[in-house]
């Protein structure tokens, strides 16, 4: 199980899993319950086929990239004496 931690009580979790014979990837908000002391799962969350899981990753790269490219179109612009 691999998880990214964003707060104190707040994880995402990637995990494999299978489902009435179907495996797949479940990326999943987790949330810490600090009266039980433990990680409880979230409906925050989406399951992808292994088989999509390329395309999902070049899709999330991509946005990535495109969220980059515009970062840096701002600051280009900024540079601009008016």
């Amino acid at each position: 199980m691999n998880e990214l931690k964003k707060n104190d009580t707040t994880k995402i979790v990637v995990q494999k899993k299978e489902y009435k014979g179907h495996k797949y990837i479940d990326i999943r908000t987790y949330f810490f319950d600090k009266s039980a002391q433990k990680w409880f799962p979230t409906k925050k969350g989406i399951t992808v086929a292994p088989r999509l899981l390329k395309q999902f990753i070049d899709i999330v790269l991509a946005v990535s990239r495109e969220k980059d490219n515009q970062r840096q179109k701002n600051v280009e612009e900024e540079d601009i004496p008016f």
